[in-house]
C-alpha cells in the first residue's frame, strides 16, 4: 500500500465504518475553529440554560405563594 499525499482530498472512497469516520475527520479539520467554536458554544448555551433555569427555580421558591 502506497500513500499519495495528493489523493487524500480526491474522492478516494474507502468502504466500512473505518470511512465514515475518516470523513467526519476530514469535515472536522476543514473546519476545525468552527467546529470547536460550536461546541463550546453548544456547552456554554446548555450551562447558561441550566443556570436561568436554577434561578428561576429559586425565584419561584423565593416568591410569595399568596398571588
Amino acid at each position: 500500500l502506497e500513500m499519495h499525499p495528493r489523493k487524500l482530498g480526491s474522492g478516494t472512497r474507502q468502504h466500512g465504518p473505518s470511512a465514515e469516520r475518516h470523513e467526519v475527520r476530514e469535515r472536522a479539520l476543514a473546519w476545525p475553529l468552527t467546529s470547536v467554536l460550536g461546541r463550546l458554544l453548544r456547552l456554554l448555551v446548555n450551562d447558561l440554560l441550566a443556570l436561568c433555569k436554577e434561578f428561576l427555580l429559586d425565584l419561584l421558591d423565593a416568591l410569595p405563594t399568596n398571588n
